[in-house]
């Protein structure tokens, strides 16, 4: 399946926050975004999930255009991984999982034992499923982030946007978590994933969409686009870029007269 991002710009009211968007993922792979803070990853974000319609320009899902998608037929498709957060309720990992059967539920309706085969499923291929009778919100941040995972793959869709999951976690689960969503985008499945942190991009990502001021500012396989004038032209601040045999290693270059 393939997802494109056609001419897309988008205002709040005289602020115009995405600027000609153009770039497509296909099948399988993994795609970074990444830019500075109010660049317009979110808002790009929820312009492809439906959220922000007034857009001009098109997303399209295997060429179709998404506006023309009822939202149940586009979750059929793209789904939504929020970073994770503690419930009100005190739910199970089963229940939150499950809660993806919802767009094909009718209000009165129950999920049936095919939706609990599914969600179990799910986090059986997130290697959690010894969690499934777990308080949601007694499991440690990546568990749980990896939960929100589970019930998006739940939901049968091609496509998984993630915003910022690894933001609240510790280094550990952020490199868990982000292992588990490289294995599925090697299993078939399309991630897009916007992150803080460029080294994740470098060391997880095949392709890296660079946002600056609302354009592209680069768009393209990580291993060529990752450069030490684009990340000086994103962030402001110099780095080096070491090539190791596990792959190249961000290193910021320090204020050496600042400091003496």
């Amino acid at each position: 399946m393939e997802l494109e991002i056609r001419n897309l710009s988008f205002s709040f009211k005289d602020h115009e926050v995405l600027k000609d968007v153009s770039f497509s993922v296909q099948k399988g792979d993994f795609l970074s975004v990444l830019g500075p803070n109010g660049v317009g990853k979110s808002t790009l974000f929820r312009c492809i999930l439906g959220s922000y319609r007034n857009y001009t320009g098109s997303v399209l899902i295997d060429g179709r255009d998404s506006k023309e998608m009822h939202p149940r037929e586009l979750a059929s498709h793209i789904a939504y991984i929020p970073q994770a957060h503690k419930p009100t309720f005190g739910y199970s990992v089963l229940d939150v999982v499950l809660m993806s059967a919802a767009r094909h539920l009718s209000p009165f309706s129950t999920p049936s034992s095919k939706d609990t085969e599914r969600s179990m499923d799910s986090l059986d291929k997130l290697g959690i499923s010894h969690l499934a009778q777990r308080d949601f919100m007694k499991l440690s941040g990546g568990e749980q982030q990896l939960v929100l995972v589970a019930r998006a793959i739940s939901q049968n869709a091609d496509i998984l946007i993630m915003d910022e999951p690894t933001s609240s976690l510790d280094f550990g689960n952020q490199l868990r978590v982000l292992e588990r969503v490289c294995r599925l985008s090697e299993e078939g499945y399309t991630v897009l994933l916007s992150t803080h942190n460029p080294q994740h991009a470098m060391t997880y990502s095949a392709k890296v969409l660079a946002l600056y001021e609302g354009s592209v500012a680069a768009f393209g396989p990580s291993k060529d686009i990752m450069t030490e004038d684009l990340m000086k032209t994103l962030y402001g601040v110099p780095i080096s870029i070491l090539e190791t045999d596990k792959g190249g290693i961000i290193v910021p270059e320090r204020d050496r007269e600042a400091r003496s």
